[in-house]
């Protein structure tokens, strides 16, 4: 089954405003832990986080489809949920 925690890719480092993922000690793409905050501050839950880390580790980023054309795009909106009261 596809990991499809690579195509909130974009979305992520977008919300992050950031433009390249930091590196953990085995050269791998890795959120920082103030990113991780800065999500879970948006309602992203424990959930997620963790599958998207695990998807950065394992280069999910390959599994994306490659674009056709010049002006082919993709778009992903992510709206967290209000954690219920």
């Amino acid at each position: 089954m596809k990991n499809y925690f690579a195509s909130f890719i974009p979305a992520v480092k977008a919300i992050l405003g950031i433009e390249a993922w930091s590196k953990d000690a085995d050269k791998k793409d890795a959120l920082l832990e103030e990113q991780k905050q800065k999500l879970k501050a948006l309602n992203f839950n424990d959930t997620f986080i963790n599958g998207f880390c695990e998807a950065l580790k394992d280069g999910s980023r390959r599994i994306l489809p490659a674009r056709t054309g010049s002006r082919a795009r993709k778009a992903v909106v992510l709206t967290p949920i209000p954690p219920t009261q």
